[in-house]
């Protein structure tokens, strides 16, 4: 299930410049990995993965921001290659552990 609430309603103003630096370098490294090159379309299309990403993780699973951000590129890699993925169940999360 996807929440209904919206990006502003599950991050504080404060965190908007770290999530949106974080959400770039993924974005970024996600073309290094598949060396190929930025279109406006596909840059798009990768930045609405990461915000359905984040939403998901923030708004139903109720994760951290450094855990999403932790996480993402790992999630948007599945994503574009087509392979399905399920966010860490695990209760206990510590910034870096994977």
């Amino acid at each position: 299930m996807l929440t209904t609430q919206t990006f502003a309603e599950l991050v504080e103003p404060h965190q908007l410049g770290r999530i949106t630096n974080s959400l770039t370098r993924t974005i970024e490294l996600s073309f290094v990995q598949d060396k190929s090159s930025m279109t406006q379309n596909e840059v798009r299309r990768r930045f609405e993965i990461c915000i359905r990403l984040f939403k998901q993780l923030r708004g139903d699973h109720h994760w951290g921001v450094q855990r999403i951000l932790d996480r993402i590129p790992e999630y948007l890699r599945c994503e574009l290659d087509g392979k399905s993925w399920e966010p860490d169940s695990r209760g206990m999360w510590l910034p870096g552990d994977g």
